[in-house]
C-alpha cells in the first residue's frame, strides 16, 4: 500500500468504480465492462470447498462494449474484478479483487436500470459440483507429498 492509496481511501467523497475483465482459458483479456459500483458482497468461508464468493451489481452508464462482452460469456471464461477509488480528477485507481468464475450461469442486465448483476466464485468450483451442475466438476488426483497449489495450477 502506497501513500497515494492511503490518501485516495481517507478522501472525505469516494467515487468507486469497477471494472470487470472477461479473460478466456489462457488468462487473455477478451472483454471489458466499466462503470459504478452500487453493491459489492465478498464471502470467505473456511469451512466450504468454494472458498471466495462475491455478487457485484454495478451501474453501466455506457452499455457499448455489453454485446460483445454477453457473446463471450460461457462458464469456462474467467472474470477479474477490479474495484476503483477515483481521484478527484476522476481518474481511477484499480484493485484486483481475484480471479472468478460465473457462478450457476447468472448473469443479468436491467436496461432501464443499468445495471448489470452477477455472482462469483473461485477457481475451485471448477473442480467440484458447486456451479448448479452447469459443468461437472473436473476429477483430480493429487499424488502424496505433491504441493497441492502446483496440482490444481
Amino acid at each position: 500500500m502506497t501513500e497515494r492509496d492511503i490518501e485516495l481511501i481517507l478522501a472525505q467523497n469516494i467515487q468507486l468504480s469497477l471494472r470487470i475483465d472477461l479473460l478466456d482459458t489462457d488468462y487473455i483479456t477478451i472483454g471489458e465492462l466499466q462503470g459504478y459500483a452500487i453493491s459489492l458482497s465478498p464471502s470467505i468461508s473456511s469451512t466450504s470447498d468454494v472458498r471466495r464468493i462475491m455478487s457485484l451489481k454495478m451501474k453501466l452508464p455506457d452499455a457499448e462494449d455489453l454485446p460483445a462482452f454477453i457473446d463471450n460469456l460461457w462458464l469456462d471464461r474467467l472474470i477479474r474484478p477490479y474495484l476503483g477509488i477515483d481521484d478527484d480528477s476522476g481518474t481511477p485507481t484499480m484493485y484486483l479483487l481475484g480471479t472468478y468464475l460465473l457462478s450457476d450461469n447468472r448473469f443479468s442486465y436491467n436496461a432501464t436500470t443499468q445495471e448489470v448483476d452477477m455472482s462469483l466464485v473461485d477457481m475451485m468450483a471448477a473442480s467440484t459440483e458447486s456451479r448448479g451442475s452447469q459443468i461437472g466438476g473436473a476429477g483430480i488426483i493429487i499424488p502424496a507429498e505433491t504441493n497441492a497449489r502446483l496440482a490444481l495450477i
